[in-house]
């Protein structure tokens, strides 16, 4: 990946100003993370892993929260594609040199659509995946239960994670998505929350067949000099 460029001008930026630090590292991230043409998958469990790896106590709430921010004011736009969320910097070609003959991911919809979309997430607390118009179209797979037990972050992490295993052609079947729902929820009350969604993030970081749940273990026994706080 060549070298990205950012300005000495951005210490001066009324935009960057209006950032938290966590949310200006994140954009700096982006910058570096990005391919060719500034566009990235927006999948929250994605950007935690390629933008923080090593930062083990950044949640996907952290993450999704500062995706918002910098959406809202205009730094990055979000848009979808077959169901998936993508992201792009819309200032990329004014300030990086584009190399590559073709991007590593779909091209952004018209403003309009790209706008209404932005409004939609704006209202949630993480980035929308839209859903299948035709929930079961295999009757050999199985539909996703109501997930109105889990928080919201864990939701997303749980859809996010089955968008995981399918883009991995290894669809659960009904009896195997029983046990993950019940894996998933003993996980919760073990270690925690924030210890599982952690566990999802890595596990698919990593690029594992299943969720490795010895990654929850861990980070509740991390010590707490370890923090990766939230800065407001």
């Amino acid at each position: 990946m060549p070298n990205r460029i950012i300005k000495e001008s951005v210490c001066t930026s009324d935009t960057v100003e209006q950032m938290t630090w966590l949310e200006e590292c994140f954009w700096y991230r982006l910058i570096v993370n990005c391919d060719d043409y500034g566009r990235m998958d927006a999948r929250p469990a994605v950007l935690k892993s390629r933008l923080f790896p090593l930062k083990e106590r950044m949640t996907l709430k952290d993450v999704s929260g500062a995706l918002t921010r910098l959406a809202d004011i205009g730094c990055v736009v979000l848009y979808e594609c077959d169901g998936h969320p993508y992201l792009y910097l819309p200032t990329w070609e004014v300030h990086q040199t584009i190399r590559a003959k073709k991007s590593k991911y779909p091209e952004p919809i018209s403003n309009m659509q790209a706008s209404e979309i932005i409004c939609k997430q704006m209202q949630a607390d993480v980035p929308v995946i839209q859903s299948n118009p035709n929930p079961n179209p295999n009757p050999k797979e199985s539909p996703l239960p109501p997930l109105d037990e889990f928080s919201a972050p864990v939701q997303t992490a749980i859809k996010n994670w089955l968008s995981y295993k399918d883009e991995r052609r290894e669809k659960y079947k009904p009896t195997g998505l029983t046990q993950f729902l019940s894996m998933t929820r003993n996980a919760i009350a073990k270690y925690g929350e924030d210890a599982v969604l952690h566990a999802f993030t890595q596990s698919m970081g990593a690029n594992y067949k299943g969720v490795v749940w010895e990654k929850a273990q861990k980070y509740k026994s991390e010590p707490s000099d370890n923090y990766y706080p939230r800065l407001n």
